[in-house]
Order: C-alpha cells, then structure tokens, then sequence
C-alpha cells in the first residue's frame, strides 16, 4: 500500500513538475524523486492525500520540525482535478492536522516559474521573503495560519469527506 502511495506521489510530481523543472535547467528524475520521498517519510514527512477515481487528485506533504515550524515542501494537484474540491478537502484535512500543534511559522518553497503555485500561496496569505536558486521562500506567521484554518474550517462539514471513486 505505502509503495503504491510512493508511485503515485512521484507519477503525479512528474506530471505537474517536470515542464516547471525544465524550465528551470534541470529534469525531473523519477528515481531520485522516489528516493527523495521516502527518505522525508523515514525522516518525519506526513502526507495528505485525496483519491478520486482510483487516481490521486493531491496531496500536501509536511514536515513539523522541533521549532513549532511546519515546512511544506510540496502540494500538489492533478490537473484533472482543479476546480478547487480537492484543494479545499486537502486544506481542511491540513488545517485539522495542524490546529493540534503550537504552529510558530509555516513555510513553503516554490519554483518561481511556478506561476500557478505562487498565485496559490499569495492568495492563501503567504508572504514571500526571500529567493533562493530559482525558488521563492514563503512564509506564514503562526497567528495568520490561526487566522486562516478558522476560514478554512467551515468548509469541513462539507468537504471533509473523502473522495470516493464514482
């Protein structure tokens, strides 16, 4: 099951990252994303993560370090699946997830071609504060992110559901 769930993070990263890393001068490498994602697994990553269909529609990854700051290293959704459903169960999931933590700081890092993601993280509140190899840094202050899992929160009676295959 875990494997499977590994496939399909990579499969999907491949889909949506491998344009935006090209266009950056380097290629998308399955193996080594692969290999990447289970070492953040070993190393404390979560994962949140909707199906539909049989396929995965997106997922957030997280990882909680031991200064109350949680990074995001990558969220993702199939472009099959943008109408904002899957978007809004993931962040209310997340939103769940965190509110049971002291979050201090959420932070995120996003290819700065990335003209989708960027527009995403500015909407939800994140701010950027600096740039690092072709990569913008965004950060949320813990008291905002409070702010934003009460927006988020409503939404939980009705989209918290899972997807289910149709």
């Amino acid at each position: 099951m875990m494997q499977d769930l590994v496939n399909d993070l990579v499969e999907l990263d491949r889909l949506n990252m491998s344009e935006i890393i090209a266009e950056s001068g380097s290629a998308f490498c399955p193996t080594r994303r692969k290999g990447a994602i289970q070492r953040e697994i070993e190393s404390g990553s979560k994962f949140i993560y909707q199906y539909k269909n049989d396929e995965l529609a997106g997922y957030i990854q997280y990882t909680n370090t031991v200064d109350n700051h949680i990074y995001v290293p990558s969220l993702q959704i199939h472009a099959s699946h943008r109408s904002g459903r899957v978007l809004k169960c993931l962040l209310v999931d997340f939103a769940l997830e965190v509110r049971k933590l002291n979050v201090q700081r959420l932070t995120s890092k996003v290819h700065i071609n990335n003209k989708p993601s960027v527009k995403l993280h500015k909407r939800l509140g994140f701010v950027i504060t600096e740039e690092v190899e072709q990569r913008y840094i965004f950060e949320m202050s813990g008291a905002l992110l409070k702010k934003q899992m009460r927006l988020w929160s409503p939404l939980s009676k009705r989209l918290l559901k899972p997807l289910q295959p149709t």
